[in-house]
């Protein structure tokens, strides 16, 4: 079973790496074909963009909230519900890397008038006060509250300074970077506690 989530993982991430990078474009800087440059909103060879953003990144955002940051608190909170469902295991990683995501979900666009803003942020508010709830009823380390203040720290910096992004999704491109960081954080995570 974890030979196979691990494959299942592994090929993921290869896919979503490779969207990223628009499958080498960014690179090899090979040109876009006709049907990309009318279709994608970037105009770039990748997937990901010829879907409407706010939808895309709602789905995605949503999953890595819920599968990433709050299971995986809830689980610090309640860690016997890994013996109850023990698929929940796969989830139980080092708060170290709920940090990372939560820092990186902290580069978002902050004051701007859309439903799927207003609820990435309260989004993220939820996930840092379930975190700081977390290091405050647990004996955590202190690295990890400095963790956890640098990840509000970084927060506020980015809602004061959301303005400074050069282009409309240049905090989101930083995020995704965060986000791939913590991603192969879990992997290695994953490939050293469990024999495969």
């Amino acid at each position: 079973m974890d030979r196979a989530i691990l494959v299942i993982l592994s090929i993921l991430f290869f896919l979503a790496s490779m969207e990223e990078i628009s499958w080498g474009q960014h690179i090899f800087h090979f040109p876009s074909s006709r049907y990309f440059l009318e279709n994608n909103l970037q105009e770039e060879t990748n997937l990901h963009n010829l879907i409407d953003g706010n939808i895309f990144s709602s789905i995605i955002y949503s999953t890595i909230y819920i599968f990433l940051i709050y299971i995986p608190i809830i689980l610090k909170l309640y860690p016997k519900l890994i013996s109850r469902v023990s698929i929940l295991r796969y989830f139980d990683f080092n708060p170290h890397i709920i940090a990372t995501l939560l820092f990186a979900s902290s580069f978002q666009l902050y004051f701007y008038k859309d439903f799927g803003v207003y609820m990435d942020m309260f989004s993220y508010l939820v996930g840092v006060i379930l975190f700081i709830y977390y290091s405050m009823v647990s004996n955590t380390t202190t690295l990890l509250k400095l963790h956890i203040f640098a990840v509000i720290f970084g927060g506020i910096i980015s809602m004061l300074s959301y303005r400074v992004f050069s282009f409309y999704n240049m905090q989101y491109e930083l995020r995704e970077s965060f986000i791939e960081i913590a991603l192969l954080l879990i992997l290695i995570e994953f490939i050293g506690d469990r024999e495969v």
